[in-house]
């Protein structure tokens, strides 16, 4: 699989390069998923996103979930060891 090739080779990286590597994976999730943003503008797309979720939540438009409930979905769907 290609997923399990591009792991072993990111595994191989030094711990610098592995650090350098997940920073910008992780700059590629979430606002403008697929594009990979700078620090600053991940940090200001994250703030907005906040911002417009803190909003609905304000408004009463968001459907809030007790979060034992979202870690007992969680648990349920991970399998047994």
């Amino acid at each position: 699989m290609v997923f399990d090739a591009i792991l072993q080779q990111a595994l191989a990286l030094s711990a610098k390069e592995r650090s350098e590597l997940t920073a910008t994976l992780l700059r590629s999730i979430g606002p403008g998923d697929g594009e990979v943003l700078s620090e600053a503008e991940w940090e200001a797309a994250w703030a907005e996103e906040l911002g417009r979720r803190g909003k609905e939540i304000d408004e009463g438009r968001a459907q809030l979930i007790p979060h034992d409930e979202v870690f007992a979905e969680l648990l349920a769907r991970v399998p047994p060891r």
